[in-house]
């Protein structure tokens, strides 16, 4: 069945957000260890500077509670609250993720 662009983005950054939760403690969340995982995942391994993730994380995290669960990383991630560092290497990550970790977004 055909999926539209954003059923397709929610889908990858869903699958990413569960690599980063799952290397962690898989409790369904990211705390800001995690989520410099997930940055990581996106940005060819490279990690931000210190404050550029923890304002990242503070705009990811839109309840406050410290913890960023997969609604807000999709809200986050699909409506473009996203930094544009993280957006512009989206498309370079997306194309090395789905052939090398068996993430199967068909």
């Amino acid at each position: 069945s055909f999926k539209s662009r954003v059923d397709m983005e929610r889908e990858f950054w869903s699958k990413l957000f569960e690599v980063a939760d799952i290397a962690h403690d898989g409790n369904g969340s990211l705390d800001m260890q995690e989520f410099k995982h997930f940055v990581k995942l996106i940005s060819n391994g490279k990690e931000l500077p210190r404050a550029q993730n923890d304002q990242l994380f503070q705009r990811a995290d839109s309840n406050g509670d410290g913890r960023i669960d997969i609604d807000e990383i999709l809200d986050f991630m699909v409506s473009d609250k996203a930094d544009h560092l993280i957006q512009e290497k989206m498309p370079v990550k997306f194309a090395k993720v789905l052939p090398s970790s068996g993430l199967n977004f068909c």
